[in-house]
């Protein structure tokens, strides 16, 4: 039996950021929310990873994609800051998965930090590795109701210090909730360069996925890492000026750990949807299309 899932990974950018912007500013959610919307469904995927999902885009989401239901997770927590008017949106963020109801069935669901221990409610220790704020990890087990084939999905938000040594915990307890059998889609905002040795880039979030047995379905689809790979434009687009975003590289990412299944990886699109001045987010969403076969 073979299952083929489209995954799309997308940080939209919290609607509370609308707090900082003038009431014409294009990056509003309100003025960029039909975008994002006719994105999604354009790209049509079954299951999505969401970074970034605040209560101004939770909202919007309800009301225009209702065949999909949802897991919030845990929330980025906002006590490692002080709560001030250009603060106070880290309390509504959360790593939130979709998925379309009349295909999947929920079998469980569930969330923790990246830290040593790994533990739901102690959110103080996600400060490891120097990284600057909270790392939620959401996950869903889901069952595909023709195939009866069942997979976790797990979706995350990194900050860019958080490197290999800091994820081997978070690929272990990933293999360990899948018994080292069961499929595994894994979509984020990783704020890291992918892994490449030969161009310096030793010590990677990337690089303990790699070593975990996950593929990064860009690569396994034929992509080539270079300067046009970038997923992060910071509302400039293809058109970013030198110097804008620092060093643009490829940040959103759908890896899969296929468990006993075979994998096959038809396809990994960087979506690079525009209305200028609109853009559906300051970041591109991500899709691959893959097969599990049993």
């Amino acid at each position: 039996m073979a299952t083929t899932l489209r995954f799309l990974s997308f940080n939209i950018l919290a609607a509370s950021y609308d707090e900082g912007c003038t009431p014409d500013d294009p990056r509003r959610w309100t003025k960029r929310a039909d975008l994002n919307v006719a994105t999604i469904r354009a790209a049509d995927p079954d299951v999505m990873g969401v970074q970034e999902m605040g209560t101004g885009n939770l909202q919007t989401y309800q009301c225009e994609l209702p065949e999909y239901h949802y897991w919030l997770g845990l929330t980025a927590n906002p006590y490692r800051y002080p709560v001030t008017p250009m603060r106070n949106f880290y309390n509504e963020w959360w790593p939130a998965i979709f998925w379309k109801a009349a295909r999947f069935d929920l079998v469980a669901g569930g969330g923790f930090y990246i830290s040593r221990t790994l533990d739901a409610s102690l959110w103080y220790v996600s400060h490891v590795y120097d990284a600057h704020y909270m790392h939620p990890i959401t996950w869903v087990r889901l069952r595909d109701k023709a195939s009866g084939q069942e997979f976790l999905s797990f979706n995350t938000h990194m900050h860019h210090l958080a490197r290999t040594e800091g994820n081997r915990p978070f690929v272990q307890h990933m293999l360990t909730l899948a018994s080292d059998t069961t499929p595994i889609l894994l979509t984020g905002d990783f704020n890291n360069h992918p892994y490449q040795p030969d161009q310096g880039w030793h010590d990677s979030a990337h690089r303990a996925f790699l070593e975990g047995g996950f593929i990064d379905t860009y690569r396994a689809a034929g992509g080539k890492e270079g300067p046009e790979d970038y997923t992060y434009h910071a509302y400039y687009g293809e058109a970013i000026p030198e110097g804008k975003v620092g060093d643009p590289w490829r940040m959103d990412w759908v890896l899969v750990h296929p468990g006993t299944a075979q994998l096959t990886v038809h396809q990994h699109t960087i979506i690079r949807t525009e209305a200028s001045p609109l853009y559906p987010s300051d970041h591109y969403p991500v899709m691959a299309e893959i097969t599990l076969a049993l």
